[in-house]
């Protein structure tokens, strides 16, 4: 849709989370500028804040070769969340100890959008991003480790989508307005 929005001179604006869709809105750059066009992958809550966490862990330890951002939402997974992050289970991942604002959790890495957003906005190339995990969900991803290689078919990606879909609904406008986000940054 970018190329598209280009021709035409028209913004972009989504609300995904997937890296490979920032990357390219990454390299349009220069060419929006010079169409006046904006292109916006994310309008959603996930990139703004750990990406001006980033930006501001930049500015207090700008000699940091490694970065770790996180958050701590409440509210729960949309559908499209859910699916996105599907897409990083044939990565593997770390479990670390995260104190988000509200007390120590286990927390996993993610293979998430701020990983590309964080390293344009501070040039640090490792860059890491977690998010808390039940313990039933870090054990169900540890399992996964076994059949990782599987794990990147894109049927068996289709198929966990699908489930998503059909079971995960997301949360209301009312419970994410209740529900508080919390956003965690540090150099590892």
């Amino acid at each position: 849709m970018m190329q598209p929005c280009l021709r035409a001179r028209a913004h972009y604006l989504d609300i995904t989370g997937e890296i490979a869709v920032f990357e390219l809105a990454q390299s349009l750059g220069a060419r929006a500028r010079e169409s006046g066009v904006v292109l916006c992958p994310d309008m959603g809550f996930d990139v703004i804040p750990t990406d001006c966490m980033a930006a501001a862990l930049k500015e207090a330890l700008p000699d940091a070769p490694h970065l770790a951002l996180g958050f701590d939402s409440r509210s729960g997974f949309s559908p499209g969340t859910a699916k996105t992050s599907v897409e990083g289970l044939a990565q593997g991942g770390k479990v670390r100890c995260i104190n988000f604002g509200d007390g120590e959790k286990d927390a996993m890495t993610i293979l998430w959008c701020d990983v590309s957003t964080a390293f344009h906005t501070t040039g640090i190339a490792n860059i890491q991003a977690f998010i808390p995990g039940s313990p039933r969900m870090i054990a169900s991803a540890r399992r996964a480790n076994h059949v990782r290689p599987l794990l990147r078919l894109p049927w068996v990606q289709a198929l966990i989508k699908a489930r998503i879909a059909r079971t995960v609904k997301g949360p209301s406008e009312d419970k994410r307005a209740q529900m508080p986000t919390f956003v965690w940054g540090a150099r590892p």
